[in-house]
């Protein structure tokens, strides 16, 4: 499943795959990623990124999840998805109008 996650001031696309019980696929923008989590115990983690081991320290909060890795702190937060037009001829149906609005004319 993909999610669209802000990691600090960036938006990227990340889908996690479970591979065995101590395994993860994760694609982040596209790229490939094959985790092992070797270590894991209330939010510090020793996962191997397939260069060596590496630590990894979590802590939930009310805006999202930081992250500490390689000596940065970041947000990680789920970043809601742009609304964008529905495509000519869908089926997507517009937004009411408010009450009380009056529709425009461009003639």
């Amino acid at each position: 499943m993909e999610e669209r996650l802000r990691v600090g001031e960036r938006v990227r696309l990340v889908a996690a795959q479970p591979d065995g019980p101590e395994r993860l696929r994760l694609a982040i923008d596209g790229s490939a990623l094959e985790v092992r989590v070797v270590a894991s115990s209330e939010g510090t983690h020793l996962v191997d990124l397939g260069g060596g081991q590496e630590s990894i320290c979590t802590a939930r909060c009310a805006e999202g999840t930081w992250v500490w890795h390689r000596g940065r702190a970041r947000l990680v937060e789920r970043a809601p998805r742009e609304r964008t037009a529905p495509e000519p001829g869908s089926r997507e149906a517009a937004p009411a109008r408010p009450e009380g609005a009056q529709q425009s004319r461009t003639n």
